[in-house]
Parts: C-alpha cells; sequence; structure tokens
C-alpha cells in the first residue's frame, strides 16, 4: 500500500517551495529511488525543470521532463495511456498525467488527486502555506484518509 507523506511548508514564498522540491528530491535521489513529479500544466513543470538545476549552489540532480524527451523516446511512447514507456531517468517531471515507469516515489504538485497514484511505494504531498493550497490538500488529506493509507503529517 502507498505510503503518504504531507510536507507542510510555513511559507507562501513560491521560491521557497520549489526549493524544497529540489531538496526532497536530491534526498530521493542520492538514496538510490526514481522519482516522478506530476504538476498541473507545462508552466510549472518548466518551472520545477529549472529549479532542480539551481536550488542549491553545487548540485547536480540529473533529470528531465516531459518536454526535453528526447525523438527516440518520444516515438516509443505507446498510444494506449495503460502501457508504460520506457524513460531512463531516474528523476522525470511531468504534466501530462503519465507517470512513465516510475514506480518508486511520487511527489504530487497538483491540486487533484492522481489517479495512479496507487502504483508508487510512496506519495509525496507539498504544501504551501496559503487558503488555496490548503483547501485542496485537505481534500486529498480525506480522499487517502477515507480509504485507509498511511499518512505522515511533517510540519516545516
Amino acid at each position: 500500500m502507498t505510503s503518504i507523506d504531507f510536507y507542510i511548508l510555513k511559507t507562501e514564498v513560491f521560491r521557497d517551495y520549489l526549493n524544497f522540491i529540489g531538496k526532497l528530491t536530491e534526498k530521493a535521489y542520492l538514496k538510490n529511488h526514481d522519482v516522478f513529479i506530476h504538476t498541473n500544466d507545462e508552466e510549472l513543470m518548466i518551472k520545477v525543470d529549472e529549479a532542480l538545476w539551481s536550488f542549491r549552489e553545487n548540485s547536480f540532480l540529473p533529470h528531465c521532463n516531459e518536454k526535453s524527451l528526447n525523438n527516440e523516446e518520444k516515438k516509443s511512447l505507446p498510444k494506449n495511456e495503460k502501457e508504460a514507456p520506457k524513460i531512463k531517468n531516474q528523476i522525470l517531471i511531468g504534466c501530462s498525467g503519465r507517470p512513465y515507469e516510475h514506480q518508486d516515489i511520487l511527489i504530487n504538485l497538483c491540486s487533484d488527486t492522481p489517479k495512479f497514484f496507487g502504483r508508487f511505494k510512496r506519495l509525496i504531498e507539498i504544501v504551501m502555506k496559503n487558503e488555496n493550497t490548503l483547501k485542496y490538500s485537505r481534500e486529498r488529506y480525506k480522499y487517502y484518509k477515507d480509504r485507509g493509507y498511511p499518512i505522515n503529517i511533517h510540519n516545516l
């Protein structure tokens, strides 16, 4: 069963949010986990992509986003969404709602509950301290709790 962690940030500053995503992703990467970062749209996907290159001086997180997949990788994408295309990157950022072959850690940056979260060992929800984000995170928390998922809360 997927374990779920909510990280509640004390900030509304978007740059702090991106930096925390970088730190958390780096920690998972250094422990050799595959990470899929799920975003609402291409704009956020690109911002997270840029942040992973620059969240900390001297950091290096090899990653890619769906838009930057090379032509060979794009050609290999199946027509059927139930088939998992093989993407070699350990860290992948996406906005299409397709987690590819990743099944280890899902970082959800969307307001909705991802339909595919149950295939992951661990789901991470990062919550900024603003009313809109808190509202959606409470709905997701209730959804997971009502279904019996183990939930951990981390107030930072």
